[in-house]
């Protein structure tokens, strides 16, 4: 598997940018297509989605809802496009295209992320405006979704939140593309004083992604009783520009009344970039 369709969604933030140059790295170091969908408020989509028609609303109103959405639309053309010129996309990949703002936002998605190899989006929206649209996007679909943090990667390091669960071979799976470009890997267990099985699939997983060419794979076994924290914690000491891991292991239900590890990746300050897959 290769990253050659990017799905970026941007929420008329002051994340946009950084969201938009990440998916522009990504595509000029893969040579991918970036798919953009604007997930910002639009007052003519919504009126349409709850319902009013059209047709009864003033002609004046309706001129200015349109002309309204039309602005937006042309604003995010121009920041991608000044975004694509300035990481070089389209230089022998497919470049970056903007779609109309969707009536239907989440079925939209939906039929983009069933064929993107990798969803790009803000964190801050991810847990904020647009928690639903990442949850579903995670869940539902279960695209590979990458939560933008800090600025675009530079391939240095990668961490791996590892406890040989499903949902984090998936991620580790979906990640491959990424971590064959990292310069190191840490995977990081976290184990109790007689926990010998942590050590046993970290090596496992540090055999599976040497075999699947990524190189500089340092396994690493933490303690602590705040997992995420250690976790996170760890990332930052090595210096990783990312962290890969499973998302939503338990049931969603039990995560958002209890927390879990995938809200606290999600809500982390000045943690890495998070590559999540469920």
């Amino acid at each position: 598997m290769d990253l050659k369709s990017i799905l970026a969604i941007i929420s008329g933030g002051g994340d946009d940018a950084q969201v938009l140059a990440s998916a522009a790295r990504l595509a000029t170091r893969f040579a991918a297509a970036v798919t953009v969908i604007p997930a910002f408020s639009s007052p003519a989509s919504d009126l349409v989605r709850f319902g009013a028609a059209t047709r009864d609303l003033p002609d004046e109103l309706l001129r200015q809802l349109v002309a309204g959405q039309r602005e937006e639309h042309e604003r995010a053309v121009e920041l991608v496009e000044s975004i694509a010129a300035r990481e070089g996309v389209g230089a022998g990949g497919a470049g970056m295209s903007v779609k109309p703002r969707a009536v239907a936002l989440a079925d939209e998605v939906a039929r983009e992320a069933v064929l993107s190899d990798l969803v790009v989006m803000s964190a801050r929206a991810a847990r904020g405006a647009l928690n639903n649209l990442f949850a579903e996007t995670l869940l539902a679909v279960r695209a590979p979704t990458l939560l933008v943090k800090g600025e675009p990667l530079e391939f240095g390091a990668a961490a791996i939140a590892w406890d040989g669960s499903p949902q984090a071979g998936r991620a580790m799976r979906a990640a491959l593309p990424l971590l064959r470009q990292m310069k190191s890997v840490f995977v990081f267990t976290n184990v109790d004083e007689t926990d010998k099985v942590g050590d046993e699939t970290a090596e496992a997983a540090r055999v599976y992604l040497e075999r699947h060419g990524v190189a500089n794979v340092v396994t690493r076994s933490l303690k602590g009783a705040d997992v995420p924290r250690s976790l996170l914690d760890a990332a930052r000491s090595q210096g990783c520009e990312i962290l890969i891991a499973g998302g939503y292991g338990r049931p969603r239900l039990y995560e958002l009344v209890l927390g879990g590890a995938t809200r606290a990746f999600v809500n982390a300050e000045g943690a890495p970039d998070i590559f999540l897959s469920h």
